[in-house]
């Protein structure tokens, strides 16, 4: 059965908040070796709530994935 899409925003919501919330956990730390997996953490935190948001707007699922929503990690052609 397919997940009604309140329920998937809701879901990318709370994860979104999660990684917020380790943030400042990691961040304090003040090591080098810290400093892109902190910066990951607040940026996916951005990236899942305002997805949350278009979901909950009407946006499909499949959507997200495809430009201009997504992104492509292989690079340009």
């Amino acid at each position: 059965m397919p997940e009604r899409l309140g329920i998937f925003a809701g879901e990318m919501l709370t994860r979104g908040k999660a990684y917020f919330r380790a943030f400042p956990v990691v961040s304090e730390r003040d090591e080098r070796d810290l400093r892109f997996p902190t910066y990951f953490l607040l940026a996916h935190s951005v990236e899942l709530v305002l997805k949350s948001y278009l979901v909950a707007k009407g946006t499909p699922k499949k959507a997200l994935g495809k430009k201009p929503l997504g992104h492509d990690v292989r690079g340009p052609n």
